[in-house]
């Protein structure tokens, strides 16, 4: 295990109450899952193929049919899940892909952390979770052409 990563019996992904997240049944198929996951794990290697996932730039696990992709820390394991506009499933606490930033904090409460693009919350002792909103041409916000809404939504472990 790299330093300054969690083992695997110390990564606690939140649970969410019934009405934020997938119905019961397939709660345990979420990506998220999978933090502090090698790909090798029977569970994840099957989530993997099952999802058409592939190995995209730095070692990341592409699974564009799905609109996820896992980074991996220098371990091995899964250390982020991303979820992008094209994720069909239930988002994490009740925010949806297209929420404003006043719908998420709203539904979250106030971030522990804010950029120009993005809010961050502390969900778990070792768990981050970070709601990213689209860039300019130029990687800043300015209002034009395009809405200031959620297009990205992450887990971070650390």
């Amino acid at each position: 295990m790299a330093e300054g990563e969690p083992a695997p019996s110390d990564v606690v992904v939140p649970e969410l109450p019934p009405d934020q997240g997938p119905p019961e049944g397939d709660r345990a198929a979420g990506p998220e899952q999978f933090l502090g996951s090698f790909p090798q794990d029977p569970a994840f290697a099957s989530f993997l193929a099952d999802n058409g996932c592939y190995q995209g730039l730095q070692g990341h696990q592409v699974c564009d049919q799905i609109g996820v992709e896992f980074a991996f820390g220098g371990s091995g394991r899964a250390t982020t899940v991303f979820f992008s506009p094209g994720y069909a499933g239930a988002l994490p606490g009740g925010i949806t892909i297209g929420d404003t930033p006043e719908d998420v904090v709203a539904t979250l409460g106030e971030p522990d952390e804010t950029t120009a693009l993005s809010m961050a919350w502390q969900v778990a002792d070792n768990v981050r979770l970070v709601v990213s909103f689209p860039a300019d041409a130029d990687g800043a916000f300015s209002g034009t052409p395009r809405p200031f809404v959620v297009n990205g939504v992450s887990y971070h472990l650390g």
